[in-house]
């Protein structure tokens, strides 16, 4: 019972172009000059600070989304979404599509919006701030089966959820939301949690209804250092079911 909405936890989401700055190139197949440490929280976000996020994402309604930063954040998803992208540079290719560039919310997105197949090759034209590489990315993708989540569950009482679900995943996010706007706060695990627990002042937020969703998202992290930049490379999958709420 799975429905499509929007990827929104990915929702956070001029160019001008210098050619001495893009005589300074990097290229890696499979992997790049330096790994970065991926040093995994307790609840799944990654330590360090990135000058871009590279989101891979399997889910036919979750676009592939490219984030650059002029100065590196820190990706901290389990409280909330990355800040707005700075960054910008002349072109970027994921798998010979070209990408569009988003002038409102300054992200880069496949205009195609299908499911990305791995192995996943990048391509970046650079300009002043950013060097032009190419990139293989191999990971494989995380998913998740429903089947030892609740199709009822009830506002009155804490929600304990299972995430025995998860496979290849560094970082597992799960939602609740009842359709009328009103959602629980983030449900962060990391891979070594066996559950998570939804309070029941967070769910008392929800409207009852047949119609509620459950929405969980799956992250795996992949770290690298290319062109003395730190990027995030990140496979991606979200699944959601209809539940009733009480």
């Amino acid at each position: 019972m799975t429905k499509k909405i929007p990827l929104a936890t990915l929702l956070f989401f001029a160019v001008w172009f210098i050619n001495s700055a893009c005589k300074k190139n990097t290229t890696t197949t499979g992997g790049s000059p330096a790994v970065s440490s991926n040093t995994i929280s307790t609840v799944g976000d990654p330590s360090g600070t990135f000058s871009g996020i590279f989101i891979e994402s399997s889910a036919a309604y979750g676009n592939t989304v490219v984030l650059l930063y002029n100065t590196p954040i820190s990706v901290r998803l389990s409280t909330g979404n990355p800040p707005t992208p700075t960054g910008t540079v002349s072109t970027i290719y994921c798998n010979y599509s070209l990408f569009s560039f988003n002038p409102t919310n300054f992200y880069y997105t496949d205009p195609i919006t299908s499911p990305l197949y791995m192995p996943a090759t990048w391509s970046v034209t650079c300009n002043a701030n950013f060097p032009s590489f190419t990139y293989t990315s191999t990971t494989a993708m995380p998913s998740y089966t429903f089947g030892g989540l609740p199709n009822t569950i009830s506002r009155s009482q804490n929600l304990t959820l299972s995430t025995a679900g998860g496979l290849n995943y560094d970082q597992m996010i799960i939602n609740i939301s009842d359709g009328m706007g009103h959602t629980t706060s983030n449900l962060a695990a990391g891979v070594n949690m066996a559950s998570l627990v939804c309070l029941k002042d967070s769910l008392l937020k929800l409207n009852p209804t047949t119609s509620g969703n459950m929405s969980v998202t799956l992250y795996k992290y992949s770290p690298q250092v290319i062109g003395n930049k730190n990027y995030l490379f990140v496979t991606t999958n979200i699944c959601n079911a209809t539940l009733t709420i009480q």
